[in-house]
């Protein structure tokens, strides 16, 4: 059940801001820009991997797939791979690695 806190715990953190837009609050519009670039390229990427594994039986990906929905879902089960286990997060969306630890602080 420490996904489902996690999950939700990021949605609040997200919405920080204003708008579940994926991305918490941050010092800078030029930082939520940049934030949001990697974000949306991996939120896109992820998509696209739920999209081919429902529909043409491709390789499911390893976090929830409920993710896909829209980019402030995608930030809440990122915030679930990250906390939860690190390692694999670290390897399947290395391009969050820095603003997740830049954010919340390396472990």
């Amino acid at each position: 059940a420490y996904n489902v806190v996690i999950h939700e715990f990021a949605h609040k953190i997200d919405l920080r801001n204003g708008a579940a837009d994926g991305c918490p609050p941050l010092r800078s519009a030029a930082a939520h820009r940049a934030w949001q670039a990697v974000m949306q390229a991996e939120y896109d990427a992820f998509r696209e991997q739920a999209i081919v594994a429902d529909r043409f039986g491709g390789e499911a990906p390893w976090l929830d797939p409920y993710g896909a929905t829209e980019i402030g879902e995608f930030f809440a089960v990122a915030c679930e791979g990250y906390f939860v286990d690190r390692e694999r997060f670290a390897r399947e969306h290395a391009a969050l690695m820095p603003l997740f630890d830049g954010f919340f602080g390396p472990r």
